[in-house]
């Protein structure tokens, strides 16, 4: 796990407590709500569980995207960076998955007029962000990304939420740019196999 820095181990809170306040204060209760019954949570205790995940504030250092000019040079803090805004992203991905594929599933086949369509736009809202995240880092850090095989599964997760937007629902207008997304995937993996 990258380590703290001098220079932010006086900024409150740091790497390591930043995860653990993150976890403390969003995860947790997501897992006791929604894992952890029988009864599952209302709709209503989902919205608000994603509202306090989004109003979770990340100490500055630790936010994306990366400052103006940034040259990649500190892979600690790339990392650091990476991991807090996929913690933030991959948990509304997967708190929002289950009413996302209601919504896809359901006919008119239209998931923006579902009842559910915040969690349509919640997932796939996340889900751009996770792949738009492995893009930036694959540009810029191939080799180191090469090695990080868990960011590689959620990247995958996303695309297939991506996808089934594209394949269950076409005519929708959120399909427009997920097309684009699933292709510049595409892309993306054929060039990182040929690097392995």
């Amino acid at each position: 796990m990258p380590m703290d820095t001098l220079d932010t181990l006086d900024a409150e809170p740091n790497f390591p407590r930043g995860k653990h306040h993150y976890v403390y204060s969003c995860l947790m209760p997501i897992i006791e709500q929604v894992l952890s019954t029988n009864n599952p949570p209302s709709y209503a205790a989902i919205l608000k569980l994603d509202k306090k995940v989004r109003e979770w504030v990340f100490p500055e250092h630790l936010q994306l995207p990366d400052p103006p000019g940034s040259d990649y040079t500190s892979i600690s803090r790339i990392l650091q960076r990476t991991i807090m805004f996929s913690t933030r992203e991959i948990t509304l991905m997967y708190l929002h998955r289950s009413y996302f594929a209601h919504a896809v599933m359901e006919p008119p086949y239209d998931p923006l007029r579902s009842k559910y369509a915040r969690s349509v736009l919640a997932a796939y809202g996340s889900a751009c962000a996770i792949i738009g995240r492995m893009r930036t880092l694959q540009a810029h850090e191939p080799r180191l990304m090469e090695r990080f095989s868990i960011f590689w599964s959620h990247a995958f997760s996303a695309l297939v939420i991506v996808a089934s937007i594209v394949s269950r629902a076409p005519t929708c207008p959120l399909s427009s740019t997920a097309i684009v997304e699933v292709g510049e995937r595409s892309t993306s993996s054929h060039r990182i196999r040929s690097t392995l």
